[in-house]
């Protein structure tokens, strides 16, 4: 009898620290089911900010954290995207003198080597998985 007692309070235990270890995993997706949804809607700062929360409040849910690390290249790049599609536009209607010229050509160049980095990095990590 004191046998399958303690058997009994075994298993609950190990059911309850199973749950308790779960807990986290599926709060982490909901982080990154809501960054998601923000990077649908190009709001690429409550995205990131998802990743934070994920980051700082769920520190034991391992697969979200991974999935995370390529969700925020993704809002990376999709941010730098965004911001050299605009400097082009921009570039191509604004009437600039030679030194404004310099500037738009500098920052459009800074922008294309970001696309490219966030690119690159997220091809890699995508291989490491």
């Amino acid at each position: 009898m004191n046998k399958l007692i303690s058997l009994l309070l075994g298993s609950l235990l190990l059911l309850a620290c199973s749950n308790r270890e779960q807990a986290p995993e599926a709060e982490g997706q909901q982080c990154l089911a809501r960054a998601r949804v923000a990077l649908m809607n190009n709001d690429y700062a409550s995205a990131k900010a998802q990743i934070d929360t994920l980051r700082n409040r769920y520190p034991r849910a391992l697969r979200a954290r991974a999935e995370g690390i390529l969700l925020l290249d993704s809002i990376c790049l999709a941010e730098a995207h965004s911001e050299l599609d605009s400097l082009r536009r921009f570039s191509e209607t604004a009437q600039l003198d030679r030194i404004g010229r310099d500037s738009v050509d500098y920052n459009l160049d800074v922008l294309t080597q970001k696309v490219r980095f966030f690119e690159k990095k997220l091809s890699i990590d995508k291989e490491k998985r």
